[in-house]
């Protein structure tokens, strides 16, 4: 009787134990291919390079988010003639980013003198105010390296002001970047479809094409340099354009470096100057078109602002 109850623990031992080794034999296979299909399945690095690619684009313009705003305060010498008068300028500039690959520039531009060669009312004035849209065409590389194409499309407004001109220009250009690590390099390319001046005074030109580039350099999270130059060839009017009108092409070239100190998070102190490398030919004449937004046109300026960004 004993023996048969031994052998009966004995068979009831082994049997638990086959049980347990059965268990973990079937268990096993089963569970560990699962998750070794759903890592090759999904795509994360896919994932983490398109988020990169798209936040880089956005800084290109908006380094703290998706507003940026700057108020730049000039002083301009004119040459108008044998003598130089003074004029001041107020801008306002504002870019507003979306997520949709589509950007939106504005500008409102105040001016001011105090010589009457230039205006009778010696008081701030209005300009002409631009706004601009552009168009994320083409985005590729890494951060550090990324590459872009912009297209971009727009109007200057008219302005019934003694300073501002009265012309409706439409805007259109190209712009693209690259970016070397530390280094930035811009090419563009602007084309103003010159409107008809309302103003029988106002000089009458044909279509504005501005080439421009730019350089910039980040020496430190704070310390910002850039160095930017152009050349603009302002057309002549068209032949049946009558009174005061411009009889041939202009074409001169500038260049303008600038700093910019970073004061905090989200505000910055930009100050820059603006010179000619080469003279506009008979360019006091061309104080008629009232051209105010074209740099280094009439003569070398300096100029100093605050940047937003938000």
């Amino acid at each position: 009787m004993k023996k048969k109850i031994s052998l009966g623990l004995i068979g009831l031992l082994l049997t638990n134990h086959s049980y347990a080794l059965v268990d973990y034999s079937e268990s096993e296979p089963s569970s560990a291919p699962t998750p070794v299909k759903q890592i090759q399945a999904r795509p994360a690095p896919r994932a983490v390079n398109t988020v990169t690619t798209q936040a880089a684009g956005r800084s290109n313009y908006t380094p703290s988010g998706m507003f940026f705003l700057q108020t730049e305060y000039g002083s301009h010498s004119v040459n108008a003639g044998d003598k130089k008068a003074d004029l001041q300028t107020m801008k306002f500039y504002g870019r507003f980013e979306t997520n949709y690959n589509i950007f939106i520039d504005a500008t409102y531009t105040m001016l001011q003198t105090s010589d009457s060669i230039l205006a009778e009312d010696g008081g701030w004035q209005q300009g002409n105010p631009q706004i601009l849209v552009g168009l994320n065409w083409l985005r590729f590389g890494a951060p550090a390296e990324m590459a872009s194409i912009d297209f971009i499309g727009g109007a200057r407004m008219s302005s019934s002001s003694e300073l501002g001109s009265s012309r409706l220009d439409k805007i259109v250009g190209l712009e693209t970047s690259k970016r070397f690590n530390m280094f930035a390099l811009g090419l563009g390319y602007e084309l103003n479809l010159t409107g008809t001046a309302k103003e029988e005074s106002e000089m009458k030109i044909g279509n504005i094409h501005h080439l421009k580039a730019s350089l910039g350099w980040q020496a430190s999270p704070d310390i910002r340099f850039a160095v930017d130059g152009g050349t603009v060839t302002i057309g002549s009017a068209n032949e049946n354009d009558t009174g005061l009108v411009l009889s041939e092409d202009v074409k001169y070239s500038y260049v303008s470096p600038k700093l910019n100190l970073g004061l905090g998070p989200m505000v910055s102190l930009t100050m820059g100057a603006t010179f000619r490398t080469r003279r506009a030919k008979d360019e006091s004449q061309l104080i008629a078109a009232k051209l105010w937004h074209l740099p280094g046109l009439y003569g070398n300026s300096l100029f100093a602002g605050l940047e937003l960004s938000i």
